[in-house]
């Protein structure tokens, strides 16, 4: 699509006829379909939703392998796109792991807000009084 071809979709949308613009705009889960997925568990999409990358632990699900270096779609059990990033690890190697990070997230693509903090705060160090 050209950016002429999207002025006029968009500006036939102004006046009421959405149709064009419709067949040019897709949500943000449909673009990355093609792109690996890692699904997250819950407090997992919160922490990378505000800025974290992803650990071991935060995978839930894997549907189909990649390779190291890979860009990676981070996605919420419900298809929600939360964050683009680069895998630290292949697929295969994620079996061995028990920990560490495995995906530096590049560009986060939800609303922070949407995504309420599930983490704990550190502990503080314990007072030598």
């Amino acid at each position: 699509i050209t950016v002429t071809e999207l002025e006029d979709a968009l500006e036939r949308a102004r006046t009421g006829e959405v149709e064009p613009a419709r067949a040019v705009l897709h949500p943000l889960e449909e673009v990355w379909r093609e792109f690996p997925k890692i699904l997250l568990k819950e407090a997992a999409a919160a922490a990378v939703a505000h800025g974290a990358s992803l650990a071991r632990g935060g995978i839930l699900h894997l549907p189909a392998p990649f390779a190291r270096g890979d860009s990676v779609a981070l996605v919420t059990r419900k298809g929600r796109i939360v964050a683009i990033g680069k895998a630290r690890v292949g697929s295969e190697e994620l079996g061995e792991l028990e920990s560490g990070w495995v995906v530096e997230t590049r560009r986060v693509l939800a609303e922070a807000t949407d995504f309420p903090p599930l983490w704990r705060a550190p502990s503080p160090p314990p007072s030598s009084g």
